[in-house]
Order: C-alpha cells, then sequence, then structure tokens
C-alpha cells in the first residue's frame, strides 16, 4: 500500500507545482519520514489537487448528461481518493505506533534481561533484535547490522539515533530507552532497581494512553453508530412513500448502491482507521499446529482439512436459487417475501456455518490455553526462584512441577520433564522438538517466545537470570493488569454495539420490510382504485390538488427488494461492527470473532423473519380492499 502511496504522489504530484504553508509540509514531511514512505508533503498536496480537478468535474458532466451512477460513482472515487491521500500518512503512523507499542515494550525488556546477565548494550541490542518480531524487530535488525558494519562508533550512538526516531510517537520509549543508556555507568545493584521500575513504569504509561484512546473513541464511535447505522434504517420507511411521488429517480438501483455499498463502505473506512491505532497486548494461539485442531477457515475431516469456504458459498447459491424462483413464480407480495427472505437467510446461513466449523474443535482449547497463559506468571515465578538454588536442569524441572501441581500450566513442564527423562533431551530441545516437544499442546505465541528467551539466558547460567526470569514474570502480570483495564474502559462502548447488533438492528431491519409491504398493498390498491375512477392513466394524479407533483402508485419498491437491500444490509453493518467488536474486546483472537459472528448471526436471523412477517401479516387484519369500494 505504501508503495502505491508513493509510486502514485510521486508521478500525479508533478503535474502542479503549488506550494502550501512550511510548517504544514514540515509535518507531514516529519510523519513521512517515520512511516519510511519516499515522497514529500508538496507533492502529497499537489496529488490531492490534482485528483479533485480532475475527477470531480468529470463526474458531475456525467451526471448533467443522465450517467448518474456512474458519475456518482467516479465522485465518490475521487472524494475518497482525496481523503485517502491526505490521511494515509497520519493514520500509517498511528497503526506502526499502536501496533508497535507491545513490541517497543518487548525491546525493552530483552535489553534489560540481557543486561541483567551481561552490562553490556552491544549484547542487549542483539539480543531484542534477535527476539522482537513485526515492524519494531526489523529496525532493530537494520540497527544491528549498521552498527557491525560501522556506521555507528558504538551501541549506545546507536541506540541514541534509533530512541530519537520515536521521541514524538513514543515519549515513554525514548524515556527507556534514555534510561538503560545511562544505567550502564551505575553499579549492578542501581541498574537492578532502576530495571524493576522501568517495565512497570512503562505499562503504566500505556494503561493512560488506552485510557485516552477509549475517551477519544467514544464520540465518534457513537455518531458512527447513530448517523451511519440507526439513521439509515429510520430513513428507509420514507422510500416506499418517495419511490411513488419522485418516480424513477428513487429505485432500487441507487437505494441498494447506498444501503449496500455507500454507507457500510464509509462505516468499514472510518472502523478501520480506528482500528489501526488501537494497542493490542493479546496474544495469538496458533491453531492448525496444534494436535486436535482445526486450521481456521478449514473442517478436519480424517486427518484431511478440506476448505469452508466453497460449502459456505454453495449453500448461499442453494438458497439464492430457491428464493429467486419463489420471487420469479409468484405475484402475490406475501410469497415474493417469503422468497426474498429466503435469499437473505442463505447468506446468514452460510456465514454461520463457515463461522461455526471455524472455532467449534478450537474453542475449548482456546479456553485452556488462555488459562495456561493466566497461569504462566505464577510458573515463572517459582521457575525464577528455583534458578538461584544451583540445581540441575532435570531437578529444577522436577521441583517446579511439584510446586505448581495444582495448575494447568504444569503439563507443559511435565511433558518436558518426559522428554528429558526418557530420551536425554536438553531442555530445548524437551520444549521444542517438531515431533515430541512439549510446546506442540502449547501452540500459545506468548509461552513459545518466552520460553526461548529463558532457554537462551539459562544456558549462561548465573544469578542473574533468576532475576530474569522473575523480570519477565512480572512484566506478564503487569500486561495482565494492562488487558483487564483495556477490556473495563471499551466496555460502555462495546455493550451498546453489542445490543444494536443483537436486538435493535435485526428488528429494525424486519419491522421496516414488513412496513415496507404494507405501504406497498396500500398503495397498490390505492393505485387500482385511482384507475377505476380516472381510468387508464397510470394511477397517476396531481399531489393534493395544489400542486402539480405527480403520485404514481405504481411506482411503489416491490417488497421483495427491500428485504433483499435492507436485509443485506444487516448482514454487512454486522460483520464489520463484529469485527470491530472482536479487536476491541479480544484483540488478535479469531475463535472469539467466529463465536461472536455466528451467535449474532443465528439470532439476527430469527428476529429479522419474525419481525418482517409479524409485521407484514397485519394486512390479514387490515381491510384494505373494503375500504376503496
Amino acid at each position: 500500500m505504501s508503495l502505491f502511496y508513493e509510486k502514485t504522489c510521486n508521478v500525479l504530484g508533478r503535474f502542479l507545482n503549488i506550494k502550501f504553508d512550511e510548517s504544514t509540509e514540515n509535518k507531514l514531511n516529519e510523519t513521512l519520514k517515520f512511516c519510511n514512505i519516499e515522497t514529500n508533503a508538496r507533492y502529497v498536496f499537489n496529488t490531492v489537487i490534482f485528483l479533485i480537478l480532475t475527477l470531480v468535474p468529470f463526474s458531475l458532466v456525467l451526471i448533467l448528461f443522465k450517467f448518474f451512477i456512474l458519475g456518482l460513482f467516479f465522485l465518490v472515487i475521487g472524494l475518497s481518493l482525496s481523503l485517502y491521500f491526505i490521511y494515509y500518512p497520519s493514520v500509517l503512523s498511528k497503526h506502526i505506533r499502536a501496533t508497535s507499542s507491545p513490541d517497543l515494550i518487548l525491546t525493552i525488556l530483552y535489553m534489560v534481561i540481557s543486561l541483567r546477565i551481561v552490562p553490556n548494550l552491544e549484547n542487549a541490542l542483539k539480543f531484542a533484535s534477535e527476539n522482537v518480531k513485526g515492524y519494531i524487530g526489523k529496525q532493530l535488525k537494520k540497527l544491528f547490522y549498521e552498527l557491525n558494519v560501522g556506521l555507528y562508533k558504538n551501541a549506545d550512538e546507536a541506540l541514541e539515533k534509533f530512541a530519537e526516531g520515536w521521541k514524538v510517537e513514543n515519549e515513554e520509549f525514548y524515556d527507556a530507552i534514555e534510561t538503560i543508556r545511562a544505567s550502564i555507568h551505575k553499579s549492578e545493584k542501581e541498574r537492578a532497581e532502576i530495571f524493576e521500575k522501568l517495565i512497570n513504569t512503562l505499562l503504566e504509561r500505556n494503561m493512560d494512553r488506552l485510557k485516552i484512546y477509549a475517551q477519544e473513541l467514544k464520540v465518534p464511535i457513537t455518531i458512527i453508530t447513530y448517523m451511519g447505522i440507526v439513521l439509515p434504517i429510520l430513513v428507509t420507511i420514507m422510500i416506499p412513500v418517495l419511490t411513488s411521488f419522485i418516480g424513477l429517480l428513487i429505485n432500487p438501483f441507487y437505494i441498494s448502491f447506498l444501503y449496500n455499498f455507500l454507507i457500510p463502505s464509509v462505516i468499514l473506512i472510518f472502523n478501520n482507521m480506528y482500528l489501526k491505532s488501537f494497542p493490542t497486548f493479546l496474544s495469538e494461539i496458533e491453531f492448525g499446529k496444534i494436535s486436535n485442531t482445526n486450521k481456521i477457515g478449514y473442517l478436519s475431516i480424517k486427518n484431511k482439512n478440506i476448505p469452508i469456504l466453497p460449502i459456505s458459498i454453495l449453500i448461499a447459491v442453494l438458497f439464492s436459487f430457491l428464493g429467486w424462483s419463489i420471487i420469479s413464480n409468484e405475484e402475490r407480495s406475501f410469497f415474493r417475501l417469503i422468497g426474498a427472505k429466503i435469499i437473505v437467510l442463505g447468506f446468514i446461513f452460510s456465514i454461520i456455518f463457515y463461522s461455526y466449523f471455524s472455532y467449534f474443535k478450537n474453542s475449548k482449547i482456546r479456553d485452556r490455553i488462555v488459562k495456561l497463559e493466566e497461569e504462566f506468571p505464577t510458573a515463572l515465578y517459582n521457575l525464577g526462584n528455583l534458578l538461584t538454588l544451583g540445581y540441575s536442569t532435570e531437578n529444577i524441572i522436577s521441583k517446579l512441577n511439584e510446586k505448581i501441581k495444582s495448575l494447568e500450566i504444569h503439563r507443559l513442564f511435565e511433558k518436558a520433564l518426559h522428554n528429558i527423562k526418557a530420551f536425554g533431551f536438553t531442555l530445548q530441545r524437551a520444549i521444542f522438538d517438531e515431533e515430541i516437544g512439549a510446546i506442540k499442546e502449547f501452540r500459545s505465541s506468548l509461552i513459545e517466545n518466552v520460553m526461548k528467551i529463558i532457554i537462551e539466558a539459562m544456558k549462561i547460567g548465573g544469578f542473574a537470570v533468576s532475576q530474569a526470569v522473575i523480570t519477565i514474570s512480572n512484566y506478564l502480570r503487569t500486561t495482565k493488569r494492562v488487558e483487564m483495564f483495556s477490556k473495563e474502559i471499551f466496555d460502555d462502548i462495546t455493550s451498546e454495539i453489542n445490543i444494536l447488533l443483537l436486538l435493535l438492528l435485526p428488528l429494525f431491519s424486519g419491522m421496516i420490510v414488513g412496513i415496507t409491504g404494507i405501504i406497498t398493498d396500500v398503495m397498490n390498491t390505492i393505485s387500482n382504485f385511482v384507475t377505476n375512477i380516472v381510468g387508464a392513466q397510470n394511477a397517476t394524479i396531481p399531489f393534493a390538488a395544489t400542486t402539480f407533483l405527480p403520485v404514481n402508485f405504481k411506482k411503489v419498491m416491490p417488497i421483495e427488494y427491500s428485504a433483499l437491500i435492507f436485509g443485506i444490509y444487516m448482514i454487512e453493518i454486522s460483520i464489520i461492527s463484529i469485527l470491530f467488536l472482536s479487536t476491541l474486546e479480544g484483540g488478535k483472537d479469531k475463535i472469539k470473532k467466529y463465536e461472536k459472528m455466528t451467535k449474532i448471526f443465528l439470532i439476527q436471523a430469527i428476529l429479522f423473519s419474525i419481525s418482517s412477517l409479524a409485521i407484514y401479516s397485519l394486512t390479514i387484519f387490515l381491510p384494505l380492499q373494503a375500504l376503496f369500494k
């Protein structure tokens, strides 16, 4: 995406040469440099102006020549691209900062662990570069390489330069690096005290950032929820009437474009913008690498992975074929409504099928691994204490098992101990052996990464190793506290969206479809009545006898179109909101996402069907024909 941004700005930005405020350009140039986007602010601003001056007039010309949809399409594309080129660097910088926050903390943690064992900055930088993943890991590897080829005099200078790049985006990381650099000249006792406070301070400052983020998020998400979801649903009740008054100007295609493309796209873009800046400390579980689990998106039958997506698509196609055949062969509104609902339910059932079979076999294992992660800090604390006693690795693991035998996490160390005794493995191989390693049953990135660090540290030995393990234990406990804090501060937002998805959205959508059906029947009845009076004039009469606005009662939107448009709208909004919710509540937990999707869509299918049919069934008790006799 950054490459596309660079190339486009470097090409289109040359067509114009408009100068802008110097401070604005400097600010954007700093953001571009931080994101490693190789262009400049002037090119970015000129690209935006170029797009507006070309695409917007072109779209207006198309609309004037009655190419309404094509013109609207280019207008939306032009404005969207303009906003994209303006906001992309800012959103990307927030995304890098948010996703890098946990890795920056881990960088400090790894450096602290290394410095506890060997007080040398170069070793600490090397240790961090070998263990930190993602964007920060790449930056650290690059930094260590530049140090080795002589671009920096020493590790102190390299770290100073690296920290300087984060001074604006993450001030606490900058302060932590400065503290580490200064600690080299302290005594061992002073360093230990400094390091103990350092990690806790970092995490506490991140908690403050989460609190600010939640406060900033609440108002825009509330606006998106009510302006982007609730208001469009309430407006739909006017559509059947408007189609009669304005005729073909408001037809199902335009309404479908608005509700099934434009509104969901806007909500998706805004939700993604906010999620880009959402920091998460939650680890990821690697399903598919654990025995007796499915790879997400696949169904395991007799040790064969069968993709779920084709089956889900087939379900949607079969339901759509059945529903459309009913619509095509029926003239009665009630059965046309049933046909449309079958199509909508086909989409819902295909989503339920995919999401359910993606999580059902993995759910219990996810819960077990989450419990193991919660118990892991306790096991590490005990391990750290045992390392001070000078026992052999086998004795340490044996005594650790005795201390934590009431915890589920003891199974990891019990399996490792078995491998050491039975096969003479080292601790590293006992845990990470590809065939029988203990980690195969506990594919948590958190547990796996921490155990790798501990094993590397244990190779060096010494009292400092035990302190390093205890430091990791304290870090994990504090991280858990940050996770709980995160869930608490987002609870108000997630509760409102859950109520909207589980109750209001399906009920409102169903009721609108039912009301649309009633209005359609009323309009058709009036149309027949007017036709009988004025003759074959297409049931068109002056409105209210005081205006020249034609009212054509036969141009009411058919009920099946209403059911399809708003049913699909409900599905799209729900998927977008569920993805947003699951990230706020569970971070990278894909199982939680699919669990929530299954539950919400099952309830929506029931409420949407019942509410629309119940409302529309009122026409049975309305003597419409009798009113116009």
